[in-house]
């Protein structure tokens, strides 16, 4: 056989043969263990015997590269069973990779009416249907190539090829309203991902909304987090806000910490607080003695330290915005050592002006400032400046942006 002829085909047979040996017949297996270590006088019993055992073994050898062999093998299969799908589909594989495409057409179609759910006559299918704009026919051929865990990574491959049209897209997300095995493997393996493909990617996720089908957290943040390391700050952000509901309400997503120090709410989350751990000061994440809205951020300080303790990545576009955030117990030289500050990713830095507080008990904070040009995305961090000598102590709770 050509080396990398029809190569797609010696895949799929090798995917093929590895899902079955472990639960076909004795017969089969035994042929396959004998083939395999080339003991033929073992192998030719058995499978003189058995179609289905001298099919496999057909596959085998095709995975193998071995296409004469391959060849003799199915024509045995077929002096025994005429109509083996899978036999047949070998010697169309012999014929495609020995240059006579009109032949090994021919004998897929044999192959295809004699019995269609032949792993190598899907997979023909698929290409065909791919080169031949018919998106419906081979998400659907695809679904039943991964059901059967068939030479999975190209199938895949093949499925992302449909995300490049709407129709495609649109034939994905009605395979994936099944909820099949697969749809983790395609919508949450993202790291080989292109900038295209991935863009591609965030149209299949809208799609699905559109057909009713609702992306899962997982699955969006998967996405936004890929964008993000990618440097597609704004598409990262168009998809949480149209597809989070969450993300409609604040620029800052948990901006009540809620899900702070939650295992199971991060792998949801693509916007997340990080604490960090500057010297002399401690953040943790507990009931307030007056709660406003559950669980905030208590803050202490020895005297003089400074540093940020909480940060999380915004996607603001340059504008004018207002800061807000809730403290308790901040008074005087608390309020002032307390710093918001937000940092360009690859520019200057952001130093909010404090305008004022108000409200007794829980006071709110006010912050402004001003997003420039060349500041794609930015690290929002809560911090304290180090001014004064005395210990600091305070709560903080309801962090929120919004646009000016």
């Amino acid at each position: 056989m050509k080396s990398g002829a029809f190569r797609w085909l010696g895949i799929v047979a090798a995917a093929a043969v590895a899902a079955v040996l472990g639960y076909k017949s004795l017969a089969i297996h035994l042929a396959a263990r004998a083939t395999s270590s080339e003991n033929v006088a073992l192998a030719a019993p058995v499978v003189s015997h058995s179609a289905e055992a001298a099919s496999w073994i057909a596959m085998l050898h095709l995975a193998q590269g071995q296409a004469g062999a391959a060849e003799d093998m199915a024509r045995l299969s077929l002096r025994t069973s005429p109509i083996n799908p899978r036999a047949i589909s070998v010697l169309a594989a012999v014929s495609h990779a020995q240059g006579d495409k009109m032949a090994a057409a021919q004998l897929l179609s044999l192959a295809t009416s004699a019995g269609w759910r032949e792993p190598l006559v899907q997979y023909w299918i698929l290409s065909a249907a791919l080169e031949a704009g018919q998106p419906e026919l081979a998400a659907e051929r695809a679904d039943a190539l991964l059901r059967q865990g068939v030479s999975e990574d190209q199938v895949v491959a093949h499925l992302r090829q449909l995300l490049a049209t709407p129709q495609g897209r649109s034939a994905v997300a009605a395979r994936l309203a099944d909820h099949p095995m697969w749809r983790s493997r395609l919508l949450r393996q993202l790291s080989d991902l292109s900038p295209p493909q991935l863009r591609a990617h965030s149209q299949l996720l809208l799609a699905m909304r559109s057909a009713g089908v609702e992306p899962r957290p997982e699955e969006i943040a998967s996405l936004v987090r890929r964008l993000m390391d990618t440097g597609d700050f704004q598409r990262a952000r168009d998809v949480w806000t149209a597809l989070v509901e969450d993300g409609r309400r604040t620029l800052v997503h948990d901006g009540s910490f809620e899900a702070l120090g939650d295992r199971t709410a991060r792998e949801t989350a693509a916007f997340e607080w990080t604490m960090t751990d500057p010297l002399g000061i401690r953040a943790a994440v507990e009931l307030p003695p007056r709660p406003l809205a559950g669980r905030a951020v208590r803050v202490s300080a020895e005297g003089g330290a400074a540093g940020v303790f909480l940060e999380q990545s915004v996607v603001l576009l340059p504008g004018h915005y207002s800061l807000e955030l809730a403290t308790l117990e901040a008074e005087g030289a608390e309020l002032r050592t307390l710093r918001p500050r937000l940092q360009c990713v690859g520019g200057p830095s952001i130093s909010p002006r404090f305008l004022g507080a108000a409200g007794a008990g829980w006071s709110r904070l006010h912050f402004r400032f001003e997003v420039p040009a060349g500041c794609p995305a930015q690290r929002l961090g809560l911090g304290l400046s180090g001014e004064g000598a005395g210990r600091v102590g305070l709560w903080l709770d309801e962090v929120s942006i919004s646009a000016l």
